[in-house]
């Protein structure tokens, strides 16, 4: 995805197709296969709303192709310190199936953050979980709150 971002291509060789085939987005290597636990229920509709904006227009493809290179980065790397102080308290909840982001990356978060509440990893769910499993987030918001 990065590598496509860096030649201009990623809004276009990946976002473009799954749009124009919403069987292509819902497949093992599309949207839905690749972000989604359970990928058969993500509707058309959906799809249309999440990706039809990103590529709009030749201006809106490049910002997404920005948008991807800016992925490559750890955002959090150089601020290590002043997250370990950091008195906010904050949960992990992550999916163990997303393959998008390192699986190393919930243990980084625990060890970085001054006041973490721990990590709940969730078995077999991909990236976007959260909208599959609304309960979980609930029920670990509630959690993280009360402590």
């Amino acid at each position: 995805m990065i590598e496509l971002a860096h030649q201009g291509l990623f809004a276009e060789r990946w976002l473009v197709p799954w749009v124009a085939d919403k069987e292509l987005a819902r497949s093992p290597t599309g949207l839905g296969g690749l972000t989604y636990t359970r990928p058969e229920r993500l509707m058309d509709e959906t799809i249309d709303f999440y990706l039809a904006p990103l590529i709009a227009s030749p201006r809106r493809k490049q910002l997404t192709d920005a948008f991807a290179i800016a992925l490559e980065k750890n955002p959090l790397a150089g601020i290590e310190a002043s997250l370990g102080r950091s008195k906010i308290p904050l949960r992990v909840v992550w999916g163990t199936g997303d393959t998008t982001f390192s699986a190393a990356s919930p243990d980084y978060l625990a060890k970085t953050f001054g006041n973490m509440k721990g990590v709940r990893r969730v078995e077999g769910a991909k990236l976007f979980w959260p909208e599959e499993f609304p309960e979980i987030i609930a029920k670990e918001a509630m959690r993280l709150w009360e402590s």
